[in-house]
């Protein structure tokens, strides 16, 4: 029978979770994020339960009870509550547990007190990091180092989303919004790129930096970040020779360059303080990958990974769920779907798909993700798709949105046929589905992309 913790009785380090066990309830245990982490408490022992609106497979394959829907009667004899960022405070669990003195977490501070002795590399950024901590996590897991990891996204090749691994090392994703990644300490963190995102938590881009610049601040050994990208580039070269710079435009500490396609994979040399490193070649597709494989040799560098292993590790790493993955073909179309969801991440991902398939139509079915973001960011939408030959757009998934003006993807596509865009707004999947299964031919690509469900439209074209 596990441990019961007093009300109010002090926070536990990772250690002491590792030999004391708790009954732990979590509140939206169906996200990406928290499910990997119900993964981990449960290999430490825990007894863990959870609870979501519509709990999804992935929870389902975590083993542990789950209820469908919000109630108090779900907490049962917890002694600790995690909760998901989207969770609100009026949620009735979050409220009994807080009438019942509970001690009630957000998911980045479990993963914070989780990871707080281990040999932490937390990858931060707008895009890119779910790609780059997978990238990580893979290297040091070739070079048998059994790390752990928490990742925003299945990765077939580890055989999860999170595990608590063996070893010293720990690999996550750390999140801005809600300055969730200010809840880990990592001894190397990495800056992808920094943009503006999540305005309707922040006031502007000075905003987001400074949070990055504090995010940098904890980290206790070394800092990796784009110098491409302006505010990542301006965080290090802050730090003043701390820390390490990585590009593929110009002189950096890892530098690309040679960078060209052979046979449909990307090859690159490296040079590393100016000297060379290496050739290294990518299974996953994207000049933006070139980069986000500069971080995680980086990285893999830093914790101690020859350069062998990594090329070798660099070179096998087939991608994470949900980024570029090619789920299958009807009629000899390829459907591909993507989780790629602000402008910056579509066009980099059509540009990928039109260098992978340049003789091919590429139709592209964009689920706009969060009314404000979709209003916020409209134009910068409207040019993001010059690689596609035509633009489907389903209407927007709401998540974790206090919106109150009215917008619709049908906005977006009048933007884009006022561009000259061939643009379509079919509000409804099965919409969208009798379009495809109808009008694709095997001359075209299908790339479904978005960070809600849009996949459903893949798997429902390629189910009949």
């Amino acid at each position: 029978m596990p441990a019961r913790m007093r009300p109010g009785s002090s926070r536990k380090t990772w250690a002491e979770f590792d030999t004391v066990t708790m009954n732990i309830h979590m509140v939206g245990v169906g996200g990406i994020g928290m499910s990997g982490l119900a993964r981990c408490l449960v290999a430490q022992g825990h007894f863990v339960t959870g609870s979501d609106l519509k709990p999804s497979t992935l929870a389902r394959s975590l083993g542990i009870p789950i209820s469908a829907g919000h109630d108090p009667d779900n907490l049962g004899p917890a002694q600790l509550v995690v909760r998901s960022a989207a969770v609100r405070d009026d949620n009735p669990e979050i409220v009994e547990a807080r009438d019942r003195k509970i001690e009630v977490l957000k998911y980045a501070q479990m993963l914070g007190r989780l990871t707080q002795d281990r040999l932490t590399i937390s990858v931060a950024g707008c895009h890119g990091k779910t790609t780059t901590a997978a990238m990580i996590a893979y290297v040091l897991t070739r070079a048998g180092l059994e790390p752990g990891f928490v990742i925003g996204g299945l990765i077939p090749q580890l055989g999860s989303n999170g595990a608590l691994g063996r070893g010293r090392h720990f690999v996550t994703e750390a999140c801005e919004y809600d300055r969730s990644f200010h809840q880990v300490l990592p001894r190397c963190a990495v800056v992808t790129n920094i943009e503006e995102d999540h305005l309707d938590y922040y006031r502007d881009l000075a905003e987001i930096v400074q949070a990055y610049r504090e995010f940098a601040s904890r980290a206790t050994e070394i800092v990796v970040g784009s110098v491409d990208n302006p505010g990542a580039a301006s965080i290090i070269a802050e730090r003043k020779g701390r820390d390490e710079g990585y590009s593929i435009e110009r002189d950096a500490d890892w530098r690309a360059r040679n960078i060209e396609v052979r046979d449909g994979r990307w090859t690159f040399e490296v040079l590393k303080y100016g000297k060379s490193f290496g050739e290294f070649q990518l299974a996953v597709p994207g000049v933006h990958n070139v980069s986000n494989a500069l971080a995680a040799i980086a990285a893999g560098t830093w914790a101690g990974v020859g350069r062998e292993i990594v090329q070798v590790a660099l070179s096998e790493f087939a991608g994470a769920a949900r980024r570029f993955q090619l789920l299958g073909r009807r009629n000899g179309v390829a459907v591909i779907d993507d989780y790629g969801h602000d402008p910056t991440e579509i066009q980099a991902t059509l540009r990928a798909a039109r260098l992978r398939y340049p003789e091919k139509k590429i139709w592209c079915v964009f689920q706009p993700h969060q009314r404000s973001r979709t209003r916020i960011f409209l134009k910068e939408f409207a040019k993001a798709f010059g690689d596609a030959n035509l633009v489907l757009l389903p209407e927007i998934y709401d998540s974790r949105d206090q919106e109150s003006k009215p917008i619709s993807s049908a906005d977006l596509a009048k933007l884009l046929d006022q561009s000259g865009k061939a643009a379509l707004f079919l509000p409804t999947f099965d919409a969208v589905v009798e379009f495809l299964r109808e009008k694709a031919t095997p001359d075209c690509v299908v790339l479904t992309m978005g960070a809600g469900d849009v996949d459903e439209i893949a798997r429902k074209l390629l189910a009949e």
